[in-house]
């Protein structure tokens, strides 16, 4: 039976029922829709039924055609909606997921949503599938899902792109098949951010993988695919060819990188011959490898350049500061055979600077990994400047005996700067006694009847002891370091340090602001100190309400805190009054910082608030929030209301 009368009958039905029933007359489409349905009328009573009542409408009163014309569409929805039906033919073949992803049973509602987010663009995405991630992490198994992430991997906006490439990870190897299925090794950044995933994810297991997609590929995917060679120790012949094949120079750099972590005879005699060719690239590649074979190229190529300088072969001054300072980037955190007699020849070979002294806080190993190239009529290279500082970073960061004896000797020897290295070794090899006496006797020099302090050695050792911390959970100290990779400026965790001398607190208070820097190291995240000086705390006091800078401030704060501290009366008051100035971020800083309750912390900001109202202070850029101050008392107060209602 062909119902497509009835489908156009309520096509028309539901035209009019917007149009109005004022224009019912002159429709001629649904006059010829009802003599469509004639036959069907002859050959069922319900059709018949429907016909009747559409001539009923046409000859109702126009007051009355709402009604009717609602009871006729009523009685053709129902009867269309008998006439609906499922299935389809074919046959039945499951989804071509390679088993990956799962049927969520999800409502259009819930799933539309997430997939406009991982599909779209504009603002407000990256929260949406956020929120979805942390809320439903079961809708990203979905097999509707998964694609989306997938291509999402190479979505414009790049925090997008890469929560996509997060939440593909946390769900696990299973989505290696949907990573590699449609890779373009010609792509671009969503099928870098796919190479990266399957190596993650997968490691040496997909090293067919990358060595099959190789040949073609471009670019960033070619980088990321030599950069995953790295898990498989047999792709060494392989990187030693891109070594020297490879035109981009990412791509190069990144098979020099890889190769130069694996420690076999040809990777070690490829680097020599790379060293004689080109020292400065040699060095580069070598720069924070701490491996035994990274120390022996390290030294064996500084040799190279050592001998040039000896046997007097013309090199520029712009030509010699470069691999000079390319040396001293590589020599940072190196051990072992033939390091030591480096140190020692660079020393002969450039003596001390011409200027050893230093201004406190002057770091000249920042000022050596910052360095792009020295004027050519430079005459003094930045090598003898930085030198004793190499070596005082890598005692710190390894730790090495050997070095640490070289430290010492080279100090005797030369003096100077090299106090720092050895300062450094001291707090190493002796006791923490011993090491504090040694330093004490190089801090002061007696003069008649009294000691005068050496200004030369207090900023040598306050570099030391700025790099001194307090561990919580080794409840002992270590040294900090920093260093860099490809001038990146990096925080690592050097050798353990025996605990210091208690005298050592008492001393930096009294040699005053000069060494608050050192003092403040020391006592970071120090809680109980037995034997601990009663003039230190106080010190540790003045300087807090007195320092010019808002952070030192509420880092004495956090200090005095751990140490017992509790006279906070009016200190945040009193601090901006010292000032004599105040501005509402700082003022929150320091009251945010102060341990004592809401209650306290309302009054000292209302006082602060009434001194700011009343002219009684300076504001510090014009900046005062008077609106924020009082929510804020009323939220301290509130608090403390809170608390003493829980208490009683």
């Amino acid at each position: 039976m062909n119902l497509q009368p009835l489908f156009d009958l309520k096509d028309r039905l539901e035209h009019a029922a917007v149009a109005g029933t004022g224009l019912l007359d002159e429709d001629f489409r649904l006059k010829r829709a009802r003599e469509s349905l004639t036959p069907l009328a002859a050959a069922s009573p319900v059709f018949g039924k429907i016909t009747a009542g559409v001539d009923a409408l046409f000859s109702t009163p126009q007051e009355k055609r709402g009604g009717a014309l609602l009871d006729v569409l009523a009685l053709v929805d129902a009867v269309v909606y008998t006439q609906g039906s499922t299935g389809g033919e074919g046959e039945l073949t499951p989804l071509a997921s390679d088993g990956v992803g799962s049927l969520c049973v999800l409502s259009y509602g819930q799933l539309h949503p997430l997939l406009e987010a991982l599909k779209g663009t504009g603002s407000g995405r990256f929260s949406l599938v956020a929120n979805a991630w942390k809320e439903h992490p079961e809708y990203f198994s979905d097999y509707r899902v998964l694609p989306a992430l997938i291509e999402g991997l190479g979505d414009g906006y790049a925090d997008m792109a890469d929560q996509n490439a997060e939440i593909l990870k946390e769900q696990g190897d299973k989505m290696i098949p949907l990573l590699k299925e449609g890779f373009d090794p010609e792509g671009k950044g969503g099928m870098v951010r796919r190479v990266r995933l399957i190596q993650q994810l997968a490691g040496e297991k997909e090293n067919d993988f990358y060595l099959a997609q190789l040949p073609q590929a471009k670019k960033e995917v070619r980088t990321e695919l030599i950069r995953a060679l790295r898990h498989d120790s047999h792709n060494t012949q392989l990187l030693l060819e891109l070594c020297q094949t490879e035109k981009r120079g990412e791509s190069r750099d990144c098979a020099h990188e890889i190769l130069v972590k694996q420690e076999t005879p040809e990777v070690e005699e490829y680097f020599r011959v790379l060293g004689k060719k080109n020292p400065v690239q040699a060095f580069t590649y070598l720069l924070g490898e701490k491996t035994a074979m990274a120390s022996r190229l390290t030294a064996a190529i500084a040799q190279e350049q050592i001998k040039t300088v000896h046997t007097g072969k013309k090199l520029s001054d712009s030509q010699r500061n470069e691999r000079f300072r390319a040396l001293l980037l590589a020599l940072i955190g190196k051990t072992g055979p033939g390091i030591a007699d480096i140190y020692r020849e660079a020393v002969e070979l450039f003596g001390e600077p011409e200027e050893k002294k230093k201004k406190p806080g002057i770091d000249p190993l920042r000022d050596l990994i910052f360095y792009t190239a020295s004027p050519s009529n430079s005459s003094q290279p930045p090598f003898a400047v930085s030198l004793p500082y190499v070596l005082a970073m890598t005692v710190m960061g390894r730790g090495d005996r050997e070095l640490c004896d070289l430290a010492v000797e080279l100090y005797e020897r030369e003096g100077g700067a090299y106090l720092v290295p050895a300062f450094a070794a001291q707090l190493l090899i002796k006791d923490s006694a011993e090491s504090y006496e040694w330093a004490k006797e190089r801090l002061f020099k007696r003069e008649f009847l009294k000691k005068t302090v050496q200004e030369e050695a207090l900023s040598f050792i306050r570099y030391v002891l700025m790099r001194v911390k307090w561990n919580r959970e080794e409840n002992g100290y270590r040294f900090m370091v920093r260093a860099s990779l490809r001038n990146e400026w990096e925080m690592e965790m050097g050798v353990p340090v025996p605990c210091l001398d208690v005298r050592w607190f008492e001393l930096l208070a009294q040699l005053g602001k000069d060494m608050d820097d050192a003092l403040a190291a020391v006592l970071s995240d120090r809680q109980e100190i037995p034997g601990l000086s009663r003039l230190v705390v106080p010190y540790v006091y003045q300087e807090a309400i007195s320092t010019l800078s808002v952070y030192s401030a509420a880092e004495w704060i956090r200090i005095l805190s751990a140490l017992g501290w509790e006279r906070w009366e009016n200190f945040v008051v009193q601090y901006f009054l010292k000032q004599g100035q105040v501005s509402f971020p700082e003022c929150m800083m320091l009251l945010n910082t102060l341990p004592v309750p809401p209650k306290e912390k309302a009054a000292q900001l209302r006082k602060m608030d009434h001194l700011v109202r009343e002219k009684k202070i300076k504001l510090r850029h014009n900046y005062w929030e008077e609106n924020m101050a009082a929510a804020r008392i009323h939220e301290w107060e509130n608090q403390a209301s809170g608390e003493e209602t829980s208490g009683s």
